[in-house]
């Protein structure tokens, strides 16, 4: 809440209203559709990891789990996770570690695509990251800072308690971990490899498609390349490690800070921008979760 207070103290109501006039509403809506087909690339590649463990939802189900899960955070952020696989368990009638397992793995290609495009996107862009964050003066060095050594020793005693000790509640902890790296271990060992990996660029291709949708969509920024597409998208990919509602306020500031201290926007014109895309997502978000909510009360019934 802080960090959107600080955004918007200064932000003119009328900028807003006058720069959603100006979006053309086609590419509006196209930026829309790559959403929707990004989470059902996801709900599609998720399955095809529950199927290599005797899991079988249907694609239906598969999709209204993603549906949920980015309502469900739009509330209580990283809950939405939890969810889906309470929801797949329960629907499937599987237990919940097993499926949180997969879920575990899914997150964690989606943690490896991000550093697959922004590494190359980074380094290409080098020059100007440099200029721009002025590495050479950062105040902070985080291998230097005694909170750094504290928190790695208090990890590795956990690791070692969890690993050596016979009390029962390691023993359950060991348990969970087991049945999550088998869940995690299915990637590698399931049949359509190369579907699961089609799926995966399908994801990501509909994130980046969005991404420039939106761009060509909003005149101030429909003039930007696709370097600037790509590195905008990765500013804003990184932010959503920060847990928030949806991305809100993370998000916003690391597109305004790509925009403006990259490619020269003027400040409210890029926060224009990052306010009208991701006000767009969230309205999307928020009506795929009604649908998948009432579709679960109706089914119940």
């Amino acid at each position: 809440m802080g960090l959107c207070y600080v955004l918007y103290a200064d932000l003119d109501l009328g900028a807003l209203y006058a720069g959603a006039r100006q979006c053309s509403p086609w590419l509006v809506g196209l930026f829309l559709l790559a959403n929707v087909l990004a989470m059902v690339c996801r709900g599609l590649r998720w399955r095809l990891q529950l199927r290599a463990d005797s899991i079988n939802p249907g694609i239906g189900v598969m999709s209204r789990s993603i549906f949920g899960t980015y309502a469900v955070n739009l509330v209580f952020p990283r809950l939405g996770e939890i969810w889906r696989c309470a929801f797949i368990a329960r629907t499937a009638g599987s237990g919940f570690s097993q499926i949180f397992g997969t879920m575990v793995a899914d997150r964690l290609a989606d943690t490896l695509m991000v550093a697959l495009i922004a590494l190359p996107t980074l380094l290409l862009s080098s020059g100007a990251l440099a200029s721009f964050l002025n590495v050479a003066n950062l105040p902070f060095n985080l291998i230097g800072a005694p909170v750094f050594w504290i928190a790695l020793a208090l990890l590795i005693a956990l690791a070692a308690f969890i690993a050596l000790s016979r009390c029962p509640l390691a023993r359950k902890v060991r348990g969970i971990l087991l049945k999550i790296w088998r869940g995690f271990m299915l990637i590698f060992k399931m049949p359509n490899k190369w579907l699961w990996l089609l799926l995966t660029l399908g994801v990501w291709g509909g994130y980046i498609a969005s991404m420039a949708l939106s761009m060509a969509a909003f005149p101030p920024t429909a003039h930007l390349n696709a370097s600037a597409v790509m590195l905008t998208f990765v500013f804003g990919s990184l932010a959503m490690a920060i847990p928030s509602n949806g991305g809100i306020g993370p998000w916003q500031f690391a597109v305004m800070l790509a925009l403006t201290g990259l490619f020269g926007l003027p400040r409210q014109t890029a926060l224009v921008f990052a306010t009208l895309n991701l006000g767009a997502n969230t309205l999307l978000n928020i009506l795929l979760g009604l649908y998948t909510f009432l579709h679960i009360l109706i089914y119940k019934k």
